[in-house]
């Protein structure tokens, strides 16, 4: 996604719950949810406040409240209302066709079985709050080539 934000020359936000656990230093629990979503909204916002007219956000509140719901079973109600009030305007889902990575963060160990569960996840929360979405396919290139047509075509 940074790639994606130099291309466009524009403000680009990391993910909140990256940033968290590198504060933390330990695995993460319903509790950091409620953390996490309180610097996701302050990353999403100075990204906004950067940025002219497009801002590249890696995560947003949808993304938390997903995977809330995902490792814990629930989410908090007043991350859900203002997940689905702080919507994109269009989300670049990536497919699972890359080899998984450990990053710290995932307690999915990259097993296809669980990463093709969430990704039908983000597809049907992404359908239930109609977002306006594409999926990205193929190698680093080739994914970041079909979403710089895309965001260049919404623009």
């Amino acid at each position: 996604m940074q790639a994606l934000a130099a291309h466009f020359e524009t403000a680009f936000s990391t993910e909140g719950a990256r940033i968290y656990l590198d504060e933390v230093q330990r695995p993460l629990s319903f509790a950091d949810v409620e953390p996490i979503a309180h610097c996701q909204i302050s990353l999403e916002g100075e990204a906004l406040e950067q940025a002219e007219n497009l801002a590249i956000l890696d995560t947003d509140l949808v993304s938390t409240m997903i995977y809330s719901r995902h490792y814990y079973g629930e989410c908090k109600k007043w991350i859900v209302d203002m997940a689905v009030s702080r919507m994109a305007n269009l989300y670049l889902l990536c497919d699972i066709g890359v080899p998984w990575t450990g990053d710290g963060l995932h307690r999915d160990q990259g097993k296809t079985e669980q990463r093709l569960q969430l990704h039908q996840a983000f597809i049907s929360e992404l359908d239930r709050i109609q977002a306006r979405y594409e999926i990205l396919s193929g190698d680093a290139d080739t994914r970041l080539e079909h979403a710089t047509t895309i965001i260049e075509a919404y623009l």
